[in-house]
This record gives structure tokens, sequence and C-alpha cells, in this order.
């Protein structure tokens, strides 16, 4: 045990005096997270869209209802206007992102049902996503008349008469469906939050693997022969290097954590929920590190190859972007890196407080450095040239 701290803290100790190490473990997340959040953060955010709306009511009786409608459906921002034309020109002057209009032909259309009802729709078209919702809300409005406009249709061609109280009756019929919105707890991390673990869990490893690339650098120079001279096992010698990889990972995610914190208000979730998931992070970074560098015939080889390696598994694992929203196909890849379920324990354990959501994540990733690492292990001769 004692040979291992020692191998351990002398290797630690080269690397916090590289500042190539700071640069690559600390650093550059750390700025990244704060450019990328001050960015777009926000577009990651629950809550981040809030479109503007204006509704033209020449009716002067479905306008404040609708208004009140959409605004219980949390679209706060909606004002009521009585003509096309100032709908036309809020949207054109920016002041909202879309028109939802209703004019004197709507109007004549109510009660004259030889008549075709139109509803317009006038959006910015820099604003896709509010256009889509309010096209979505003309269309529930055109449904729901179209229903009403059938059953009095029905009703005259049976022979009787259409009346005003009738039309009420019908306007104030409770309807046969009502529709419910239920909103599941959310595992969704504020922008700030989901940069900031994502920058954190790309960059280390990165920093981890390059502690398992110092052995191919010990190899090259010679220095590793003579460790393994020494009189100590092979096993103590290699869990002595590697334990100085787990070390730096762990020390470059603890100080990314307590910065992102302080500086840019990151919230990491309960204690033991960043504590596992740190742990399955590193062990997944040793292993994968570990059988790239299997695969390398030199030290410039495996700097490249775990560049690439860790470029591919970030993106396609959501470190810069949320792969929930991408197509199927890239959330299944996603599944396959161990960034995706970094960044899904932290979505459970700092989305909805509690640890105990991070543990199926932690053990996904405990599974893929031990399988990682197995595989590198049987091909360990490739990497510190003995048997």
């Amino acid at each position: 045990m004692r040979t291992i701290l020692l191998i351990a803290t002398k290797d630690l100790k080269n690397r916090l005096r590289d500042r190539s190490f700071f640069i690559m473990a600390i650093l550059a997340p750390l700025v990244l997270a704060f450019v990328l959040s001050s960015v777009g953060g926000d577009a990651f955010s629950e809550g981040s869209f809030a479109p503007s709306y204006v509704v033209v009511d020449a009716t002067g009786e479905l306008g404040p209802g609708l208004v009140e409608t959409l605004a219980d459906a949390g679209l706060e921002d909606v004002s009521l206007v009585a003509t096309p034309a100032l709908g036309r020109e809020a949207v054109d002057d920016g002041t909202a992102d879309a028109a939802i209009i209703m004019d004197k032909a709507f109007n004549a259309g109510l009660t004259d049902t030889a008549q075709q009802l139109e509803i317009v729709v006038y959006a910015n078209p820099d604003s896709p996503i509010a256009r889509s919702v309010a096209e979505s809300v003309a269309e529930a409005i055109a449904s729901g008349i179209s229903g009403s406009r059938l059953s009095l249709t029905a009703y005259v061609a049976a022979g009787n008469f259409l009346t005003s109280e009738v039309i009420a009756a019908a306007s104030a019929a409770t309807p046969l469906v009502t529709v419910d919105n239920l909103v599941a707890e959310g595992r969704i991390l504020d922008g700030v939050t989901f940069l900031s673990v994502g920058m954190s869990i790309f960059f280390l490893f990165f920093s981890v693997q390059g502690g398992v690339i110092e052995i191919l650098e010990e190899r090259r120079d010679g220095t590793f022969a003579r460790l393994l001279a020494a009189p100590v096992s092979r096993a103590v010698v290699m869990i002595g290097k590697l334990s100085s990889a787990a070390l730096t990972g762990f020390f470059s995610v603890g100080v990314l954590v307590v910065a992102t914190s302080l500086l840019l208000g990151a919230d990491w979730g309960p204690v033991f929920g960043i504590v596992g998931l740190a742990f399955g992070a590193v062990a997944s970074a040793m292993g994968v590190g570990a059988l790239v560098a299997t695969f390398s015939k030199n030290v410039e080889q495996a700097q490249q190859f775990s560049g690439i390696v860790g470029t591919v598994m970030g993106l396609l694992g959501g470190s810069f972007f949320p792969v929930a929203q991408g197509p199927t196909a890239l959330r299944v890849l996603s599944k396959l890196t161990p960034h995706a379920w970094v960044m899904e324990g932290f979505s459970g354990s700092a989305g909805l407080g509690r640890a105990s959501e991070a543990l199926p994540a932690i053990g996904v990733l405990s599974l893929i450095g031990l399988a990682f690492g197995l595989v590198a292990y049987l091909r360990r001769s490739r990497l510190t040239g003995v048997l």
C-alpha cells in the first residue's frame, strides 16, 4: 500500500506542476461553460420559451376568453387588439411574435353556417416555434367551432329553426371531452448547470486519459522499465499509476463543482449524487482511456486517438446540447457513451433533488469502466511493453 501511495503521489505532483493540466482540466471547461451559458444557456432551461402574442377580435366575444385560456396555459404575454391592422403592426415592429386574427368575416361566419370561417395567423418568420403554437391555437379554435356548426347544421336540416337561443345554448353546452394538462416531475437542468456538467465531463476524459498516456511516455523514455525492475510487483506499479490518473480526475471535478457553483450559479444537486457520479465518470474515463492507449503504437498516436474518441463521445453523449431534442438514432447512440449517462445522472439527481436518482447512471458508468478496463488489462502488454 505504501508503494502504491508513493507512486501515485509522485505522479500526482508531476501533473499538478504541469500548467497544461490546469488549462485542460479546469480553465478550459470553466471558460467554455461561462461563454456558452452566456450566449445560449437559457435555451436549455425550463420556462425559457416566452413568446408574445396579440389576439385580434372583431367579434367582441371570443377574444377575452382566448386571452384568458392562453394565460392559463402559461403564455403570459398575450394582448387583445380590435383590428387586424393593429395586430399586423405589432408583429412587424417586433412587439409580438404572432397575431391570431379573427376579423369581421369571421364574425359573420359565426351566425351564417353557409359562410366559411377563416382564422389568420400572422407571424414573425424569425419565430418559428411561436408561429407553430399560434397555428395550433387557431386550429383548436377552428375545430371547436366546426363541431358546433356541424351540430347546428344538422339541427336545421332536421326541420328546426335556428334561433339566437339555440345558438347560445350550443355555445354554452358542456364539452363531451375535456383535456387536463399534468406536468411530470422535471428531470431538466437549467442552462448553466447543463453546460457546467457537460464541459466538466467532456474535459475530464482528456485529463484522466492524460494520466494513462503518461505510462506510454515513461515507457518511451525508459523510466517505466526501471520502475518495473524495482522489487515490487507489476500490479502495484500499475495501480499506483492509474490511481494518480483517478485522483487528477476527482480533483478537476471537485474544483469545477465549486467554481461553477460560486461563479456561474450552477446547481449540481445533492452531494452524494455528485460524489457517486464523479466516481462513475472517472472509472469510465479510465477504462476507455486505458483501452484506447493499448491500440496506440506511441505517445503521439495515443494522444490523437484519445482526442478523437473523447470528442466523438462528448458530441454523441450530449455534453454540448441536449440529445433528447435530437432524432431517435442520436438518442440511441448517445446511450453507448459514458457522457450521456453522466448527463442523465445529474438530470435526475440535480433536476429532482434526490441523489438516489443517480444510482442507475452510476451503475452503468461503473460497468463501462469495468468492461473497458478488463479488455485493457487483457491487452496490457501493448501498453506496458511487458507481459
